[in-house]
Parts: C-alpha cells; structure tokens; sequence
C-alpha cells in the first residue's frame, strides 16, 4: 500500500470540493406550481421571511403583505434576502427590497405573487404573477 501525500490528496480532493460547493446554491430555486398557505395573517411578522419549503418570499411593511420570487432571474438560482434587499450567491447579482436590479447578471426584476387574505388565512399563488409593488393590506 502506498502512502498518499498532501499534494495527492489536495490534487484529487479539490475538484470534488469546487463541485459541490458550486451545485449548492446553484441548483435552482423550488418555486410551487399551485396556491401555498402561509398561516394566519396575525403571525406573520413585519421584514421578510422565506415561505416554508419555497424560495418564495413573504414581505410584511407599513404597506402590507407582499410576495416575491426568491428565484433569481439570471439562472434560476435560490437567492438570500439581504440588508436592503436580496443577493444572489451563484453570480452576484443583486436586488433591490421591490426585487429590481440592482446589479446583475438578472437584467429582469424579481416577480412578485398573488396574495390573498381570507378568514384571517394568507395564501399565495406563484402560478398569479401580480405587477412589482402590489400590496395586500392585512
């Protein structure tokens, strides 16, 4: 048997670590194809937060209750909210807090969904694009 070196191993380790640290944040983001329920309006705080399971985002300001896709529009990567607004970790692009460009590759804003309120419940259709800025009151 053979001794490995520490060039050896890095020679042949590294690859694989490039690899899989590349596939983490770029394997595209998981968007639902149908209405989503995100709880009871009266628990959903003010800032961001992500919506269970998706890389969808609820927005709760003094305008209201909004959501936008957590897809980036460059590749499809999953992106990560941020002071101001949200970053894309697979080629940097940026977003303002409404999900414009800010700084690309995107050159398309972030879309923002239907948001429903009934009975108190929060829904979201990400299959109901609605335009940049929609708020529902709550």
């Amino acid at each position: 048997m053979s001794d490995i070196t520490r060039r050896d191993l890095l020679k042949t380790s590294l690859p694989v670590i490039a690899g899989v640290s590349l596939g983490l944040g770029c394997g595209g983001a998981s968007i639902p194809s149908t209405t989503v329920s995100a709880g009871p309006s009266a628990q959903i705080a003010m800032g961001v937060q992500q919506l269970a399971e998706y890389d969808v985002f609820l927005v709760r300001t003094e305008q209201g209750l909004a959501a936008i896709s957590g897809q980036c529009t460059h590749a499809g990567c999953g992106v990560e909210p941020v002071e101001g607004g949200f970053h894309c970790g697979c080629h940097g692009s940026e977003f303002s807090a409404d999900g414009s460009v800010t700084n690309g590759p995107a050159n398309e804003p972030l879309p923002w969904y239907e948001v429903r309120v009934e009975g108190g419940e929060v829904t979201v259709d990400p299959t109901s694009p609605v335009p940049q800025g929609t708020w529902v009151a709550i």
